[in-house]
């Protein structure tokens, strides 16, 4: 499965069925610990998808770009 097409614009994003939860984070790097921290929101939410917000950040390791891949590749993030 290519899971960049997971990957949404913002104007994607205003067309996903409610109810998900949303959480946000720059995930430079990305760790275990915010695998098992998604994994979390998404079960206390109780929503039915999670979307992830990759913010930018100023003195970043990878660009933008790579970081929502590596975070789309996650089994808990649905967008």
């Amino acid at each position: 499965m290519d899971t960049r097409n997971k990957i949404l614009t913002a104007a994607a994003a205003l067309a996903i069925p409610r109810p998900f939860a949303i959480v946000t984070g720059t995930f430079d790097v990305l760790r275990a610990e915010h695998a098992r921290e998604l994994q979390e929101a998404r079960s206390r939410s109780g929503a039915a998808r999670l979307l992830v917000i990759v913010l930018p950040r100023s003195s970043e390791l990878l660009p933008q770009r790579a970081r929502a891949e590596l975070v789309a590749a996650l089994r808990a993030v649905d967008y």
